[in-house]
């Protein structure tokens, strides 16, 4: 570049020396012989007369603005400038020709004079000119190479500015992304806090409703089992009155028997008192059957007689105080059926209170166990609801931040992040493979993307990597999407550059 520029400027140089000097010749010329493009020359030759043109010598006049200008031919002559003078004219031609040959040879030689001196001088210009000119020439190069070296700083600033300018529109997308994720989220946590509102509205309404209805029921079975019970009572009573009039009429039946034992003692006495009669009368009667045999035996049949009526009696007390027997055996069997029948009844009417009362209570319990599994359903919820609101804020402020900062920006993530969303890369996430790279599946940040991975031996340079960058983050292609189907045929103009392994 630079020799180049040398010669350009010593050509300029010598153009503008060898026009600055055939324009010092031609004032010279113009000044001793006036208008030579009318001057004709005889040439020393007696046989040829020569006219010297201006084309012939000089071609084109270079004037003081550089331009070109054509030099005008006499119409007398040929086109090659050469003549013949007539025959009548050659004497006086020669004549002239000689005089003005000897005047001609002092103006040339005076002009030739001149013209070395002003060559020298020329030269001398020419030189210092040439000097000056190289001197510009290596201030303007080092002037260039100054300007190049900045030019280069500023395309590597500007080559910095414009991936950080790129990092920060992706970090701006990603948090908008976040940003529209977290107001989805939070539209959604709210519905379902609505819809767990309602639920818990309408199970404590189903819950009031169910414990109102078995209350009731409760209500209706105590008041049934107190009418039971009180019936129960009462027949429990009834069977005590019974039983105490049967226990009366038992001590009355008790005297009775034993007022009849005493008759029966008695009879028993009086029947073996009369057996002893009798057997005394017979005694008698055989002493005194000889004596009086008629009244003897008036007398037996009338003791006979007596005899059978009270034996017949006895009889009638035996089976009536059997009678009796078996009416109080019976009246004690009966009681003792009514005392078990009692007994059960209670201990019934005690096994089904004490139901009533461990299925209200079991119910009780697993009502509030129900009730407190809500509330701490509800509580978990609202955590999460809080949480969310939480990083929804610490993603507003930090996306505001961030368009402070610049109106387009973009999100870097680190190593960490990239492992957790494709599982250390795993193979069965690979949904595709180029030249410079493979692409991964993954799930980050609530979304899923394609992660590419580039080859770092594929690129041999770093500004090769950042070119890149700043290629696959241009405004004609995205960082992620959402569909959950990955295109092989355009993967390439979907993923983008995340990291490259070192």
């Amino acid at each position: 570049m630079r020799s180049m520029a040398l010669k350009n400027e010593e050509a300029s140089s010598n153009g503008y020396n060898s026009a600055s000097s055939f324009e010092s010749q031609m004032s010279d010329w113009d000044f001793l012989f006036g208008d030579w493009e009318k001057t004709t020359y005889i040439s020393s030759r007696t046989d040829d007369a020569v006219g010297i043109s201006g084309a012939t010598t000089l071609p084109v006049i270079i004037g003081d603005a550089h331009k070109l200008r054509q030099v005008k031919h006499s119409p007398t002559y040929e086109s090659d400038g050469i003549h013949l003078v007539p025959e009548c004219h050659m004497e006086e031609a020669l004549l002239v020709d000689e005089e003005t040959h000897f005047g001609h040879q002092e103006v040339y030689t005076v002009a030739e004079l001149w013209k070395g001196h002003d060559e020298s001088n020329k030269r001398d210009k020419a030189t210092q000119d040439l000097l000056s000119a190289l001197q510009r020439a290596n201030v303007s190069e080092d002037s260039y190479l100054h300007e190049v070296n900045q030019r280069k700083q500023i395309e590597e600033i500007l080559t910095i500015q414009r991936l950080e300018i790129d990092e920060m529109k992706r970090r701006s997308y990603t948090l908008h992304d976040e940003l529209q994720d977290s107001k989805k989220q939070k539209l959604m946590l709210e519905q379902h806090i609505i819809q767990i509102e309602t639920a818990r509205k309408d199970n404590v309404k189903e819950i009031t409703d169910f414990f109102t209805e078995k209350s009731c029921e409760e209500t209706k079975k105590c008041l049934k089992l107190e009418m039971d019970l009180l019936s129960a009572l009462q027949k429990a009573r009834e069977m005590e009155n019974l039983y105490q009039n049967e226990k009366g009429r038992r001590l009355d039946m008790d005297v009775k028997i034993t007022r009849q034992r005493v008759e029966i003692e008695e009879t028993k006495k009086h029947r073996d008192e009369l057996y002893y009669e009798l057997k005394d009368l017979k005694e008698h009667m055989l002493k005194l059957k000889i004596i009086d045999v008629p009244d003897e035996t008036n007398r037996r049949r009338r003791a006979e007689r007596d005899l059978l009526s009270a034996l017949e009696m006895v009889k009638d007390l035996e089976h009536g105080i059997l009678r009796e027997m078996r009416k109080q055996k019976e009246v004690e069997e009966a009681h003792a059926i009514r005392e078990e029948e009692i007994q059960a009844m209670i201990q019934q009417l005690a096994d089904i209170n004490a139901k009533y009362i461990s299925d209200m209570k079991s119910a009780i319990k697993f009502h509030e166990e129900e009730l407190e599994k809500s509330k701490h359903f509800i509580q978990e919820i609202q955590a999460k609801y809080d949480k969310s609101l939480h990083e929804r804020d610490t993603a507003v402020t930090e996306a505001k931040e961030l368009r402070q900062k610049n109106k387009h920006g973009a999100l870097v993530f680190s190593l960490s992040e990239l492992q957790e969303a494709t599982k250390c890369f795993d193979i069965s996430l690979k949904i595709g493979e180029g030249g410079s790279g493979r692409v991964y599946k993954g799930f980050l940040r609530n979304t899923t993307v394609a992660i590419k991975l580039l080859h770092c031996q594929r690129l041999q340079r770093q500004q090769e990597f950042h070119q890149e960058v700043i290629e696959m983050t241009s405004p004609e292609s995205y960082f992620c999407f959402y569909s959950k189907k990955v295109v092989t045929s355009s993967w390439h103009r979907h993923c983008r550059l995340l990291f490259s392994v070192q």
